[in-house]
């Protein structure tokens, strides 16, 4: 089994023993937090990973850094993932958690990537394309990165676009790597 795998499957226990508890709410936060903290501390990410460090030094740092913070059912959960040895998935089922979650709300948290900033009907047109695609409601966070040098990346769910200039510079490179014609003519 892949590593997407097992954190779907967590990320849906957990998704459904929130909702059946009534908790959904408090648990997404929960879960959004867990991202966030985990994405912002290497130490936090090292420690979860080291398989040098036991499981009950690894239930105290948690402990200390979430317990006061969080429901009861996260703490549990946090708990459990450390004693089955599961700890080097927490973002990624927190990641999967919030996903459900934007689904089960009917929305899908869409990324657009571009060179500069995109004009506001572009935008819209790229959602409309997104929402026909997955009948859910975009919520689009906008970056710039001028190494794409023209063009965008769209990234939502499993999808990802990329109608980028240099990822078009890069197959026009490739075809010539392949050298699709032949030489001496």
């Amino acid at each position: 089994m892949n590593n997407t795998q097992i954190s779907k499957r967590y990320a849906l226990a957990l998704f459904e023993l929130a909702e059946e508890m009534k908790v959904l709410p408090a648990i997404e936060g929960n879960m959004r937090m867990l991202l966030q903290i985990t994405n912002e501390v290497i130490e936090l990410r090292n420690i979860m990973r080291s398989p040098v460090i036991k499981v009950h030094v690894k239930k105290k740092v948690i402990a200390a850094v979430f317990e006061k913070h969080v429901h009861e059912l996260t703490s549990r959960f946090l708990n459990l993932m450390i004693s089955k040895g599961r700890e080097t998935y927490l973002a990624s089922i927190a990641a999967e958690f919030v996903e459900l979650c934007m689904i089960h709300q009917g929305k899908i948290e869409v990324d657009l990537t571009s060179s500069t900033q995109l004009n506001p009907s572009i935008v819209t047109e790229i959602e409309q394309i997104v929402a026909a695609h997955t009948h859910l409601v975009p919520v689009t966070t906008l970056k710039t990165d001028p190494k794409l040098l023209g063009g965008f990346i769209v990234r939502y769910g499993d999808t990802s676009l990329d109608s980028s200039l240099r990822n078009k510079i890069t197959k026009v490179a490739r075809d010539f790597e392949k050298n699709i014609y032949e030489k001496g003519l």
